[in-house]
């Protein structure tokens, strides 16, 4: 009886000490939740590796210690707990098997671990094919990897997931707008900007594809809103400038240009760029001390940019010859009627012309050559730079095709001495700016 009751006694002590130390680990538990939830990381940590190592596979602690390290920045220490995590078998609430790969992606994503990043939220995918952050990730990671169309197809199912997730459809149109899909960024950045019309962003990229689309009123009524925020104010005027080029309107056009340079940004290649551009159309408009001056400034913040010095070499002494800078800013139709006249100077009957490259029409008629009638072939360029060998080829293959006998090559610059010793042996007529100024003085008199 006695040893019976010393066994009852036993047992009973041993259950209330068992009781005790699991009201004791709850309470522990409960005590570094608490700080995990106040965000006291280091006190949270503290409490949760101490019940670790009376309970060495209790992933939720991995879990947790795993939190306190990503909040105290040391996410590499962070991502041992959570693989640790990940190798469970099976997830017991709160863990949850989604979520555990997608902040051990998430941490990749963030050291620059891409190629890891990019596995796990394929994982996270993989258990929920609708989890709109996976996919939205995934679809970024692949952009960036040189892979567009799986990243079209990343975010595709990202919006089908969440339609009201506005980034997704952000990206999603800027990709589709550099890979030229116009209509499918014409709709994704259009839902965009339902979604949030606040958001400046979207509506700069929906204005750009309009633009590209050539839907030049709702670009300029896009772009001007855009223009309230600071960060797109530069480019929106550039693009309103090259809109009102495309529509003739000059006026307007140099009034955005004006605008935008008024304005500036810290990008020193985009203001080059938009200065290169707006000297450009400055000469078209008679304009050239203007355009001189922009090109300068180009010059002097990228001395090799483009054919900025021959514009300037060019323009500087055009701009000492009044016919010369007439015929360099003309029209195009009035640069056509420049050619016909030098072409009856030079006694060619022209039955055809055709323009060719930017500033630049041929002629093919015939002349009289002693007692015959001969083909003849006329390349005159409004050009800055020097004239090389290859344009003189060019119109020799021209004669070639034609069976011409002669050829003219007119240009407002010079030609290069590859040029001229290509010529030299042949039935080509090289006339330089010199030549052709003597020749504009009976154009335009």
């Amino acid at each position: 009886m006695i040893l019976l009751l010393i066994v009852v006694l036993l047992l009973t002590l041993v259950a209330v000490a068992f009781v005790l130390v699991n009201a004791q680990r709850r309470s522990r538990r409960e005590k570094a939740l608490a700080h995990l939830k106040n965000g006291e990381y280091n006190d949270a940590m503290k409490t949760f590796a101490e019940i670790y190592k009376r309970s060495p596979n209790d992933k939720t602690l991995n879990w947790y210690i795993g939190i306190c390290h990503e909040n105290l920045g040391n996410p590499e220490l962070a991502l041992v707990e959570y693989n640790k995590v990940a190798l469970s078998t099976a997830f017991l609430p709160p863990l949850n098997e989604a979520e555990v790969h997608e902040r051990i992606a998430m941490i990749n994503l963030r050291i620059g671990n891409l190629e890891k990043a990019a596995h796990e939220f394929r994982i996270v995918t993989a258990l929920e094919p609708s989890h709109v952050n996976a996919l939205y990730q995934l679809g970024i990671i692949e952009r960036d990897s040189g892979e567009p169309q799986k990243a079209i197809t990343s975010l595709n199912k990202a919006v089908r997931a969440d339609d009201s997730f506005v980034q997704a459809h952000v990206e999603l149109g800027k990709l589709n707008y550099n890979l030229n899909y116009l209509e499918r960024a014409k709709k994704a950045l259009r839902r965009a900007v339902q979604l949030d019309q606040s958001m400046s962003e979207a509506r700069y990229y929906f204005a750009l594809t309009l633009e590209k689309m050539r839907n030049f009123k709702e670009a300029i009524e896009e772009f001007q809103i855009v223009l309230k925020e600071k960060s797109y104010a530069f480019d929106s005027y550039t693009h309103l400038g090259h809109i009102y080029m495309e529509m003739s309107n000059a006026v307007q056009a140099f009034e955005n240009f004006e605008k935008a340079l008024e304005t500036g940004t810290n990008d020193l290649q985009k203001i080059i760029e938009l200065k290169y551009d707006y000297a450009n159309y400055l000469v078209g408009a008679g304009e050239l001390n203007r355009a001189l001056m922009l090109w300068k400034e180009v010059q002097a913040a990228s001395p090799e940019y483009k054919d900025t010095a021959e514009k300037i070499e060019i323009y500087s002494e055009v701009g000492r010859s009044e016919n010369l800078t007439r015929l360099m800013t003309s029209s195009k139709q009035d640069f056509l009627a420049a050619g016909l006249s030098l072409c009856r100077q030079l006694r060619i009957h022209v039955e055809k012309h055709k323009f060719g490259k930017e500033n630049f029409v041929e002629f093919i008629g015939g002349m009289r050559q002693g007692r015959e009638d001969v083909t003849v072939i006329v390349h005159f360029a409004r050009w800055t730079s020097q004239v090389g060998e290859i344009p003189v080829r060019e119109l020799l293959e021209k004669m070639t095709e034609e069976n011409a006998t002669k050829g003219y090559f007119v240009t407002t610059s010079l030609f290069s001495a590859k040029a001229m010793n290509h010529a030299k042996v042949r039935p080509i007529n090289l006339m330089d700016r010199h030549k052709l100024e003597e020749m504009l003085t009976k154009v335009y008199s």
